[in-house]
């Protein structure tokens, strides 16, 4: 009977070490979870809003609103005042986009190692059709003075609306959508 004290220390040890195993094993897998997955979410959810603020930059032309003339100032110093404030809205729309676009350009480079080469195609065809829109509003004040008019800019704002909708950005979202909340967790009772 000497040998049920040792066959109980023998179990005991292994109970012992299988504990001691799935308690590291769990800690490892809630490291991951804690570290990676945190810093996917992060990186996704900051390209989600970099495009977004993009978008909203581009679409700021619409909000362009014509100068009243003021009837008392003659028509060439009527015309230069017209020129320097749309001069001026223009200006500052191109700082934001240049801004808006390299967030999108740092935060996508940074979501595109957490991305699957399908859904990685759907968002290249999407700023593929939106990234052009920065380098062709950022020449305008290169054009001639008497071009940059109030039609002028209602007609960039309506190709720019144009562009956006080509570019199906509505399936990118949707494809940022299933990373940071997956449809198991969507469709979860509350």
């Amino acid at each position: 009977m000497v040998w049920i004290p040792v066959f109980t220390s023998l179990i005991t040890g292994i109970v012992a070490l299988l504990s001691v195993w799935f308690t590291q094993n769990y800690q490892q897998h809630r490291w991951y979870a804690d570290f990676f997955l945190k810093r996917k979410v992060d990186c996704i959810s900051n390209f989600q809003v970099s495009l977004h603020q993009y978008i909203s930059v581009l679409q700021k032309f619409d909000s362009f609103t014509n100068h009243s003339n003021d009837e008392s100032q003659d028509k060439e110093e009527i015309q230069k005042e017209i020129f320097l404030k749309n001069s001026e809205f223009i200006e500052e729309r191109i700082v934001e986009i240049k801004e808006a676009y390299l967030d999108l350009q740092s935060s996508y480079y940074l979501a595109s190692t957490y991305l699957d080469k399908k859904d990685e195609i759907i968002i290249d065809k999407t700023l593929k059709k939106l990234i052009p829109l920065v380098k062709t509003i950022s020449i305008i004040p290169e054009l001639k003075k008497d071009r940059i008019n109030s039609s002028f800019i209602k007609g960039m704002a309506s190709t720019i609306n144009k562009k956006i909708r080509e570019a199906e950005v509505a399936d990118t979202f949707e494809v940022l959508r299933d990373y940071l909340y997956p449809k198991n967790l969507r469709n979860r009772p509350k």
